[in-house]
Order: C-alpha cells, then structure tokens, then sequence
C-alpha cells in the first residue's frame, strides 16, 4: 500500500535503521516520510510531530529502557507508539502496553507482513484509544459542568462516592467532606426513613423521584426536586442523583396559598353571595353569604354544573347575559326576584380570566325600607338606593392588599391619582393619623365598627365602616379586612324626624304660655265684672258662658302640656 503518511523510526543501531525502513519502504512508506533518529536528543530537531506512528527501542544513548518509553509518550501523547525490544525486554515491553504502548516486536524476529499488521492494529487501536478518552472527557465535561448537583452515592451503604462542581458550589460542602457524609445525613431526621423506603422503588432507568427537603453546609433546609437512577460506579452499586433547588417556586406556591386564603376570608365576610362559573359553566366557588343563601353547601355545589344546581337559572333572563359577560368581557348589573329563594337581589356579574364571578344582595330589607319611607313622607327620597359597600384589605405596612372598584373610585376621586402613583404627601396628615389609629386596632386583635362623619361639598356624609382581623396558618394577624358602608341617607332621615320634634314642641310651648296667658286674663276679667256691676240676669249668663269656655280651654291647654313633657321623657 501507498502511503504519504509520515512515520518516526527511534533506534540507536544503524543496521536495525536500516532494515526497518527497508521493510517500511516496501509497506508503502515513501523513504523521505520516514525520520530517524538515534537518540531522544535528536526528536528536538524535528520541526513536525504529525508521524502516523512512532517505532522506539527502548534502549538508547541517552535514555534507559525503563525510562525511554515514558519519556517519547510525553512528547507525542496522541502517537500510537510500538516498542523494538530484544528478547530479554519482553517482559517489560508488555508492561508498557498496560502504560499506554500498542504493540512491541522482537528485534530480529519480524518481518514486512508482521510489522504492516503491527502497524495497522496499533493505528486502529490507538483511534479507538483516542475516541473512549473523548467519550470519557465528555462524560467528565458532562457531569463536572452540568448547572445542577449531581451525587453519586453507594445503594447499600449510602456514602457518597462522587459528586460534581455544581453540588459543592450549592450545598457549600468540599469535596472531601462530601465524600466522608452519606445521603441520609444531608436531609431532616424526620425524612430519612421515606428516603430509605423509596431507594427500593429505584429502576436502572430515569426517574422522577419527587421534592425532597435537603440541608446545606450552613444549616439551611431547601427544597429539592430529585431525578435518580441505579448504575454502576466502579464496580459498585450506585446510585445517580440529580437534585435541582425548587426552593423559591414552593415557597412561592405556600405564598400565594396563603394569598388565596386571604381572599377567600375576606370574600367569605362580606355579607353578598359570591360565586364563580367557568366557561363550562360549573361553578368553581361559593363564600359563605352564598350557602347562607341557598341553603347550600360548597361541598354540594363546587365542581357541579351551574344547570344541575339551578335548572332554573337556563331558562332565566340572566342566563343570556351571564353569557354575554363570559364571550364579550362586559360588566352587567340588575336587580331581579330570585325564583329559587324568593328574594329581590342586586346581582353584579363580572368576567374573570375562566369565566365570571357574580355578586348577589340581598336587597329585600332595602327596598321594603324605600317603599315605608314614601308612604310616610313623599318629600323625603330613599335613603338607600342600590349603593354599594366599599370593600378593602391591607397588610401590616398599610399596603392594599385587595379591593373592589369602589374602593378604587373612591380613591382616585379624593386624590385624583392612581394607587400606584400615590405618597403619603397626597393624604391629609390629621386625616391618615386617624385612619392609621383605627387600624392599629384591628391589628391588635380587635373586631369593632366605627361610624366616620366627614364635611363635604355636598354637605355632611357619614359611613358605617368596620374593621376584622385576618388571620393566617400560625394564627397571627397578618391583615385586616375593612367594609365602609354609606348611612348618609338614613342619618339624614333621623335629623329631620329630630326636627319635627322640635317643632312640635315649640307649638306646645306655644299654647301652654303665651294662649294660656290670655284665657288667665279672660277669667279674672270675667270674675271682676261678676263682682262690680249691677246683677242683670241676662248679662250673668254670658258670663257664666264665657268663664266656662276659659276654663275648658285651660284645660286642653294643660293636656297639651302634659303631652310635650311625654315627647321630652
């Protein structure tokens, strides 16, 4: 075979250079590709180091056989190399192949056929030599570079046999101490038994083990999600363990339940009915004023469809606009009598992300109120008229935690700015240092209502407003709910009956002094007439008369009277 490959001849014996490149020629080795050299020294005047494949004695002017094979390896690492040796070296030549040499051949004892085989094998071999130090660097790369721990660790025994840059750098353990610590040691006392348990259920392929709880060097306790396998490590029943930190994400998740929770207690204290619908029209929520309601269940209707619950409702006016509401993202408010209960309510439908939330008052008491109130005064208009609660929650800094529009109506409506926008700046000082007294209430355990009076443009409003802890798992307060609701109207009302009182009484002071004043002066005129003029029958009479009427009239006076001190109490 033709070659143009280069090859490297290392012998100290002219007559062996000799012969070999002979043999090499006629291989296929053009002569000006074979270089020889007779010493180590020589390699330094080489200017290439590209040779397919190198042939060295192992004894040579200035190198030892127990030296020389070492020593061109370090020069040419990637070369397949194969040993010229006599045979007393044998020995030692084939403890070079465990070194690193492909092949070694008896100096006097080969031919072409055998050095072209040698040849060939030790190219071959040396390629696949080469391709499993790849394949084993890359597995190395692999496992040292991967983003996320990884941990060796003994089936039976659960020592850690090895682990990557990424485990040491994350739990903040050496190398060393995590090879003296076994697997168990790095979780709670109370998750070793389940870690033991669940290594039976382990297979030799990729499995999604779970979240687990592990402990750092410096005592914190995270939360891990495990993928693991069986293996092999060095003849040992292993175990190959992959631990990604999730710690953020669960923590997160027990955030926002306790965020639901929240919610969920605040939609539960408002005294409407509140519910949820999803787009498949099975209700997904109801609070507490909706079972009240009802006279159901959460467990009797969460999870059900909306028909099976009201077979009324799809026959309903409102169902079509429930509907609209979920396709269109509209708002529709109405007030109608609730076939099912029997009740006028003030229903509120709003969309949300999967369907709607619906709010039902329950306004029977209302409107009986505003049908009394004009019967009795047509001049006074209804003091409530559909209004709704102002509905908010704050946490422990004064944050809003959750809020309904009219709340953020009413807001932007006194500071003409968005939430966002706001600063303490943009509230009146006097006015923020009351509100903050109140809540510092609530925060220190207390349930209470208070009535705010205000002076507006308008005049004088007033609103009934009420105050309730939130608590959360560890039972401490960690918010506060807030409901304000406007009894402007009915204080209105009261002050003008306070009026009317009023009035009445000044006419009872009326008749009591100032007419009783003049019937006094009637009968003492009618008493001295009686007295000083010449007795005439007929003109006695009148007077009789007129003293009769007098005393009568003083009397109903007096009654009036009595009565006036009644209404005083």
């Amino acid at each position: 075979m033709k070659t143009s490959a280069r090859i490297l001849l290392l012998e100290d014996d002219e007559e062996s250079v000799f012969l070999i490149s002979r043999l090499l020629q006629r291989i296929g080795y053009e002569e000006n590709n074979i270089v020889a050299c007779y010493s180590l020294e020589e390699l330094n005047n080489t200017t290439e180091d590209d040779f397919e494949v190198i042939l060295t004695d192992l004894t040579l002017p200035d190198s030892t056989f127990d030296q020389t094979f070492e020593r061109v390896h370090a020069v040419f690492p990637y070369a397949p190399i194969i040993i010229l040796t006599g045979k007393d070296e044998r020995d030692f030549a084939q403890a070079m192949i465990q070194q690193g040499a492909q092949d070694y051949l008896i100096k006097g004892t080969f031919g072409q056929e055998l050095l072209e085989k040698s040849i060939r094998y030790s190219i071959e071999r040396n390629k696949i030599r080469r391709e499993l130090e790849k394949s084993r660097a890359d597995y190395t790369r692999v496992f040292e570079d991967n983003p996320h721990p990884i941990i060796i660790f003994n089936r039976h025994t659960y020592q850690v046999l090895a682990v990557n840059s990424a485990a040491i750098h994350q739990y903040g353990y050496s190398r060393q101490e995590w090879l003296a610590r076994y697997m168990d040691m790095i979780r709670p006392e109370e998750d070793r038994q389940p870690f033991r348990d669940i290594l039976h259920t382990l297979t030799d392929k990729y499995m999604d083990a779970g979240t687990w709880r592990h402990i750092y060097h410096d005592g914190t306790i995270v939360h891990v999600q495990i993928y693991s396998h069986k293996t092999k490590f060095h003849n040992t029943d292993a175990i190959v363990t992959m631990a990604i930190n999730i710690d953020e994400k669960v923590r997160t998740k027990e955030r926002l339940r306790e965020r639901n929770k929240e919610i969920t207690d605040i939609l539960d204290s408002i005294s409407d009915g509140f519910y949820t619908v999803n787009r498949e029209w099975v209700i997904t929520y109801v609070n507490a004023a909706f079972e009240e309601m009802f006279r159901k269940k959460k467990e009797q209707v969460t999870g059900q469809s909306l028909w099976e619950c009201f077979p009324l409702f799809k026959d309903s006016p409102l169902h079509d606009e429930v509907r609209r509401v979920m396709e269109e993202g509209n708002v529709y408010q109405t007030i109608l009598q609730s076939v099912t209960i029997g009740k006028w309510l003030s229903v509120s439908v709003y969309p949300v992300k999967d369907g709607v939330a619906i709010y039902l008052q329950n306004i029977n008491e209302e409107l009986q109120l505003k049908q009394k109130l004009m019967n009795n005064d047509k001049a006074l208009r209804a003091i409530i008229n559909n209004t709704e609660d102002v509905i908010w929650s704050i946490d422990r800094k004064l944050r809003v935690i959750e809020a309904n529009q009219p709340f953020w109506d009413t807001l932007r409506q006194r500071t003409g700015k968005e939430y966002a926008e706001l600063e303490q700046q943009d509230l009146d000082p006097q006015l923020f240092a009351e509100w903050e007294g109140l809540f510092e209430r609530a925060f220190k355990g207390e349930r209470f209502s208070t009535i705010w009076t205000e002076e507006t443009v308008t005049g004088t409003t007033f609103a009934e407003i009420s105050f309730n802890p939130i608590y959360d798992n560890d039972n401490n307060i960690s918010a506060i709910s807030c409901f304000s609701r406007n009894i402007t109207a009915e204080r209105t009302y009261l002050n003008r009956i306070e009026q009317q009182n009023r009035q009445l009484k000044e006419i009872a002071w009326l008749q009591s002094h100032k007419v009783r004043s003049h019937v006094a002066t009637i009968l003492g005129l009618s008493q001295f007439i009686n007295k000083n003029i010449v007795a005439d029958p007929d003109l006695n009479k009148v007077l009789v008369g007129i003293q009769d009427a007098a005393r009568q009239l003083d009397v109903v006076i007096r009654d009036i009277n009595g009565l006036t001190r009644s209404v005083d109490g």
